[in-house]
């Protein structure tokens, strides 16, 4: 037992080590990081001035236009994640941020531009609502493995918990010595570095780009974002994947209020109280992040997603039960970690469920749900506490996640056979010297392009002097190879052949015959060449096979 876990603990720090030396990964993940850093930021400094302008109405409906505008747009921007280079939709997304608090930093300076600053606070969360979703579309062609993938997952999950701490305390710091304004002056400044620093992300395009010059048709732009939005109905894993994750998100729109009410009311523990509960949450999230990433080695992800679930909300339910204030902060740190395990999982599982074609899309959609949930939790949970008390109300809104995912676990539990490139089907692509560099995004489009064939015993598979038009990877059975009637090698399953010609683009130089029954995967030329052409450590390892076998 000792043993697998060391071996499980080598294999999770392996994978962290190879997405912290991913140079992409590196890009993605530190910009993120300035960039959700930099909204948290930005929020505290707008809460001020809205404060300063209307008290805590003011506050509560600059939320409130911060999160409509989003759900309606989000889908929208990210969609043309599906349609441009996603780290340029992610730069354009970053700029845009940093333009809106550009303005605001230009508004805020007197408090008789309440209006222009309320709704330069909507553009700016609208933006950078559309952020995370495409951060995590583009992770999938920065990755190379299933593990190395959940791994930089792990890590953009810990991003948005460390900017909700270092965010805050750095607009803390400047507001003692200046306004509003000057946060919103160094936000901006950050958020144009983002920009910058994520162009330098290189990985192969993935996505179908629109047609030449229909971007400038605003009716086949909206129609190529809301791709994502039209796709949905024909993915059932997905959609169920959002559900859930919305039920998460609604529950936490229930605990934002209800902790409020316990650290003042229940728990006797002020004002201050509501700090340190939340920071509990924090401070768990970021140690779940360890846990997370022991599903480096996890055969399947459903388990862990529902396990996640029922430790989210049944930790609620007893806080309801005991009312607590030591139990309760134990309690809520279990919810961080436990929501950092969702979160990994989850995604990873959106990333390899959802085609990539439509990844920001859908992910968008997820984006404008969470919205929506937030809100609606926080505007349920004052009608329970009037009607029921805040022991009861607890007690329901820890019921909700544990019943909804026992209740749907048999078809939560398919998940992972859902996947789209599966993982014996990766393994053996991955096996192939020449596709070992590819990224997970462009495995997903060579595996959606390879065709299962079966040939007999003694059928010729590929004869010499025959154009190159297709490229083999052995399931089972093996084959004899031979050149100018001479027999040059025997391969089996897991090998794989026809690539000379198809790199050389000179006839075949050999004949492949079946030795036996044999089963194998036939991938076009077009297919085979978009995928090694476009990656230069891939097209060096396939002119040294080519060379080889030349």
């Amino acid at each position: 037992m000792i043993a697998r876990l060391r071996a499980d603990a080598a294999k999770s720090l392996a994978a962290f080590n190879e997405a912290a030396a991913n140079p992409n990964i590196r890009n993605v993940v530190i910009t993120g990081t300035a960039f959700f850093s930099s909204r948290w930021a930005l929020n505290v400094s707008l809460y001020v001035f809205a404060y300063e302008v209307g008290g805590a109405a003011a506050v509560g409906l600059i939320g409130v236009i911060q999160m409509l505008p989003s759900v309606l747009a989000v889908p929208i921007i990210t969609g043309m994640g599906d349609r441009f280079r996603r780290q340029r939709v992610l730069a354009f997304v970053y700029a845009g941020g940093a333009l809106a608090a550009a303005s605001l930093a230009f508004v805020l300076q007197d408090t008789d531009n309440g209006v222009a600053v309320f709704i330069l606070a909507g553009v700016s969360a609208t933006i950078g609502a559309a952020a995370r979703p495409v951060q995590m579309a583009l992770l999938p062609a920065c990755a190379k493995r299933p593990g190395e993938l959940i791994a930089a997952n792990v890590v953009c999950g810990a991003s948005d918990g460390i900017g909700a701490i270092f965010g805050p305390a750095v607009a803390a710091v400047i507001l003692t010595v200046a306004g509003p304004e000057a946060v919103a002056v160094v936000v901006a400044i950050t958020r144009a570095s983002a920009a910058l620093f994520v162009m330098r992300v290189e990985v192969a395009q993935t996505v179908a780009p629109l047609a030449e010059r229909s971007w400038r048709d605003p009716a086949a732009v909206l129609g190529a974002a809301l791709d994502g939005v039209r796709a949905l109905g024909g993915l059932p894993g997905p959609r169920l994947l959002i559900a859930m994750l919305s039920v998460r998100t609604f529950v936490r729109g229930m605990l934002i209020v209800l902790l409020v009410e316990a650290a003042i009311a229940a728990l006797g523990m002020g004002e201050p109280g509501v700090g340190t509960l939340n920071a509990a949450i924090g401070i768990g999230s970021l140690i779940g992040g360890v846990f997370a990433l022991g599903l480096v080695g996890s055969a399947r992800l459903a388990p862990s997603l529902a396990l996640g679930l029922i430790g989210r909300g049944l930790p609620i339910l007893l806080i309801g039960i005991f009312m607590d204030p030591v139990a309760a902060i134990l309690l809520l740190a279990v919810c961080g970690v436990s929501n950092s395990i969702v979160d990994t999982s989850a995604f990873t599982l959106l990333q390899g469920t959802v085609p990539d074609r439509v990844r920001a899309g859908v992910l968008g959609v997820l984006e404008a749900a969470i919205g929506l949930t937030v809100a609606a939790g926080e505007v349920s949970a004052p009608i329970l506490l009037d009607r029921v008390g805040v022991e009861t109300t607890f007690i329901i809104a820890g019921a909700i996640l544990p019943l909804a995912t026992i209740g749907l676990w048999p078809w939560l539990r398919r998940l992972d056979d859902q996947l789209i490139v599966p993982r014996e089907e990766l393994r053996l692509l991955q096996g192939v010297p020449m596709f070992e560099p590819l990224s997970l995004a462009v495995l997903e489009r060579l595996a959606g392009g390879l065709e299962q064939v079966t040939y007999p015993t003694g059928t010729p598979i590929i004869r010499q002097g025959d154009p190159g038009d297709a490229f083999y990877l052995l399931i089972h059975g093996r084959v004899h190879i031979d050149r100018d009637g001479a027999h040059v090698v025997d391969l089996g399953a897991g090998d794989s052949f026809g690539e000379v010609a198809l790199i050389s683009g000179e006839p075949r130089n050999a004949t492949v015959t079946a030795a036996g029954d044999c089963r194998a995967y036939r991938l076009q030329c077009a297919a085979f060449l978009s995928a090694v052409t476009g990656n230069p450590y891939s097209q060096a390892a396939a002119d040294r096979v080519a060379a080889e076998r030349g």
